[in-house]
């Protein structure tokens, strides 16, 4: 079934820049007046369009290209999705817009897909949330490739623009990527009495000869205790 689906763009009307690149079915006054009067679940987009209004304007709607749209059961999509996300490839890499769309388009639409991240000082203090890895690098410039990999802990990646990352709900690995120079590794008897500190969890694994893997999940509290001692992290503040 064909429907006439149109791809248009908000610009500033301060420097006639586009800033985000959407498509709606609704005539563009009516989409407009949804982008000024409802909250958006994409902040910067949001911060943008506030800004154009104090200064007394409206941000402009403009159509950049009218399709009839079909599924295509070859691509198994849209043709309306691929044509968005052309236009907001483009417009990026190509025009060097600065847009806040915190998606590629098409069915990711919704402006906040990927999990949650968290954003941590290279201390382990942390600092703050966001709702995708994209929204994380529009309000920090930090790549969200970069990103991704030091929540997945792939690439090499311990850390991304000089802070530590992970996925909501690994909160536990961050201490994994915390400089071992700004920590000490204490370990005390089954009474809690102190015995010693070690600088990192391999100098007590090598002088205990107990189990790293152990050690580290002691001072992580995921064990109550690793050859037959309590072991815990103390931060250093230099």
């Amino acid at each position: 079934m064909n429907d006439r689906v149109i791809i248009y763009g908000l610009f500033d009307p301060r420097n006639a820049e586009c800033f985000y690149i959407g498509k709606t079915k609704r005539k563009l006054e009516y989409r407009l007046s949804e982008h000024l009067f409802n909250k958006s679940l994409n902040p910067y987009k949001h911060h943008k369009i506030n800004q154009i209004l104090k200064c007394g304007l409206k941000p402009v709607i403009a159509s950049l290209l009218e399709i009839e749209n079909y599924y295509d059961d070859i691509l198994k999509a849209n043709f309306w999705e691929y044509v968005e996300m052309y236009f907001i490839k483009y417009a990026k890499e190509v025009l060097q817009c600065p847009l806040v769309n915190i998606d590629k388009g098409g069915k990711c639409n919704g402006e906040n897909n990927g999990k949650p991240v968290l954003q941590f000082s290279k201390e382990g203090n942390f600092i703050k949330k966001f709702n995708s890895q994209t929204e994380a690098k529009i309000l920090t410039g930090i790549c969200d490739t970069n990103i991704g990999n030091c929540c997945k802990g792939t690439g090499g990646y311990k850390s991304a623009g000089g802070f530590q990352w992970c996925y909501e709900g690994n909160e536990s690995e961050i201490n994994m990527y915390k400089n071992k120079k700004d920590r000490v590794i204490l370990q005390f008897s089954k009474v809690n009495k102190f015995i010693k500190f070690y600088n990192s969890i391999r100098d007590a694994k090598i002088e205990t000869n107990i189990n790293y893997s152990n050690i580290s999940e002691c001072c992580k509290n995921k064990l109550k205790s690793a050859g037959g001692y309590i072991y815990g992290i103390m931060i250093v503040i230099k």
